[in-house]
């Protein structure tokens, strides 16, 4: 059976305006689906520069042993030991004219103000290394944490603009338009507002008009 103009303007029309209906919620639709793929992609960024902080600072925690700060602090004593050993025998031997026992005792005496200075360093290099140890353990721990926090800072700005850039997708309003014109006007012509349908008398004159009113003898 033959479809009537009108009937397949409408159908036109109204498979034009779902069409854009729906093109417009599956572009919309995609380009959020973007946004919000982007917004997971930063937020996992800062998540691993989060681990990588964490994880340097547990590989410094098992590696500290007090050996640097031992060795600096020992470094420092033995400084103060043989700047004190020279000036206490730096008189000695102004002269030269030494015996040979007199050497022997200068030497001697030297040999012991250096070992004894020397154990004492260690000792007191060991006494001090644990809390120097503990103090850079705790500043390193402190460096840690404005890290951390800096990281959280910068990942709740990414979620803030993410957001904002989601807010900011929204359905093409000149597509919305066109869908419901081209539904209204599928409706319209459907109906056939505006429009009226002759049928004829038995003497071929008009006899009456549908859709409009009558008036006189019509």
């Amino acid at each position: 059976m033959a479809v009537a103009t009108s009937t397949a303007i409408a159908l036109a029309l109204a498979a034009a305006g779902a069409g854009a209906s729906y093109y417009n919620t599956q572009s919309t639709a995609k380009k959020q689906d973007r946004e919000a793929a982007a917004g997971i992609r930063k937020q996992s960024a800062r998540q691993r520069e989060a681990d990588g902080a964490v994880d340097k600072a547990i590989d410094a925690q098992a590696m500290s042993s007090g050996a640097d700060e031992k060795a600096s602090v020992l470094d420092q004593y033995m400084q103060q030991v043989n700047a004190a050993k020279a000036g206490s025998l730096g008189g000695l031997n102004q002269g030269g004219n030494l015996s040979d026992a007199a050497r022997t005792a200068e030497q001697d005496a030297s040999l012991g103000v250096g070992n004894f200075g020397t154990k004492i360093a260690g000792l007191m290099a060991a006494m001090d290394a644990p809390q120097l140890q503990r103090q850079n353990e705790a500043l390193d721990r402190a460096n840690t944490a404005v890290s951390l926090d800096g990281i959280g800072r910068n990942s709740e700005g990414d979620a803030f603009l993410n957001q904002l850039r989601l807010q900011g997708i929204r359905r093409n309003p000149y597509l919305d338009a066109f869908s419901s014109f081209a539904g209204g006007a599928s409706s319209s012509v459907g109906s056939g507002t505006g429009g009226g349908k002759y049928t004829k008398g038995s003497g071929g004159t008009p006899k009456t008009k549908t859709g409009a009113n009558r008036r006189g003898g019509y």
